[in-house]
């Protein structure tokens, strides 16, 4: 879950530590993040391998809802 996060480095780093450990999606909050250079440059290709979901901050709650519903167990952890 990737759709609080703001700087596009973070996006990259966070798909490639994701792609490794097997996640089965990420979601970001705006897919267009995905065409910048700086994500490109640290993701290396590993967005191709890993289904990534546009869910805006104003959608957040309804899709961790859903997702809930549908049996996923959700944890929020602030740094």
């Amino acid at each position: 879950m990737a759709s609080l996060l703001e700087k596009t480095p973070n996006f990259g780093h966070l798909t490639r530590t994701s792609e490794i450990f097997g996640v089965s999606a990420l979601t970001v909050p705006n897919k267009a993040v995905l065409e910048e250079e700086g994500f490109k440059a640290i993701s290396v290709t590993a967005e191709k391998w890993l289904p990534i979901i546009e869910v805006t901050e104003k959608d957040l709650m309804t899709y961790l809802l859903l997702k809930k519903k549908l049996g996923y167990k959700v944890r929020i952890a602030y740094f």
